[in-house]
């Protein structure tokens, strides 16, 4: 996923940002963290945790699980949108710290949504600081969860979310863009828009918003819709070859019985003319 690489994070199985970007917990909607006992451990001797916001929360099989008091629900929105090009100057850190603050937008995106927010620049002149530091990191966080969607529920294929804005604006989900994705607002089809350079994002009008997001497997369709004729055709071959193969067997049935009375006949006359040659012989040796 380009996200990690954009913020200068390694990206592995494990999904486990440096600890210094604690911000990113935030913005991916990180509520606990887990951490096997016996490992390094996540808080010192005084309790004080390797990562500001979180607190120890309960042990289970084994592992020690922390809550994030910075959490932020799926479903939330900004005031502020970023372009690549302020972005892009900043530091990998920066630029998850800044996500905290502003959603990243492409050219296309602000030319079609950009009148929805105010600009980074905006908040700059406003005095804002990023979210560099935890007061920052808890102040920004705080400020989006009250955005969060009001209920979200999760489904085999889907999942589904209610929100309620005061103005027309993109909800943000930090759950990554694929283009199997579909997604309705109040039953309408809409457009899902690739934000913060690899999540889903969809524009949404003032008041109450029941969105729901599919997954469908790209080619999916197609590939069923090729199998199934592939079956059809195999079908038609079968029964094809059925209907032309009875009348051969029945064609070679009756050569197998004419080439059998045939033989029969040739045997029966080659008898008859053996036994006549014989009784010919016989006579011309009494003759003479």
């Amino acid at each position: 996923m380009d996200f990690y690489k954009f913020i200068g994070q390694k990206r592995d199985v494990a999904s486990r940002p440096e600890a210094v970007v604690y911000s990113l917990r935030s913005l991916l909607s990180v509520k606990y963290l887990i951490n096997q006992q016996g490992e390094t451990p996540f808080e010192d001797e005084s309790g004080t945790t390797e990562m500001p916001g979180f607190e120890f929360y309960n042990s289970q099989n084994g592992f020690d699980i922390y809550k994030n008091n910075n959490f932020i629900g799926y479903g939330f929105s900004y005031d502020y949108y970023m372009d690549y090009e302020y972005c892009e100057n900043l530091s990998g850190s920066s630029r998850a710290d800044h996500m905290l603050t502003a959603i990243l937008l492409d050219a296309k995106q602000i030319e079609k949504y950009g009148h929805m927010f105010k600009s980074i620049y905006d908040y700059n002149k406003e005095g804002g600081a990023s979210a560099s530091t935890y007061y920052a990191v808890s102040s920004a966080a705080e400020k989006l969860n009250k955005t969060s969607a009001i209920s979200f529920k999760q489904g085999k294929n889907s999942f589904s979310a209610t929100v309620l804005r005061d103005k027309e604006t993109l909800v943000f989900f930090s759950i990554p863009y694929d283009k199997g994705w579909s997604a309705t607002v109040n039953g309408k089809a809409v457009d899902i828009e690739k934000v913060n350079v690899g999540f889903m994002a969809v524009p949404v009008g003032e008041g109450e918003s029941q969105i729901v997001f599919t997954y469908k497997t790209p080619g999916l369709t197609l590939g069923i819709a090729v199998s199934l004729s592939a079956i059809l055709l195999f079908i038609i071959y079968l029964a094809a070859a059925f209907v032309l193969l009875i009348p051969m067997l029945i064609f070679r049935q009756r050569i197998v019985k004419i080439l059998c009375s045939c033989s029969v006949e040739v045997c029966l006359f080659l008898a008859c003319r053996r036994k006549e040659l014989q009784s010919f012989y016989k006579r011309s040796s009494q003759a003479k």
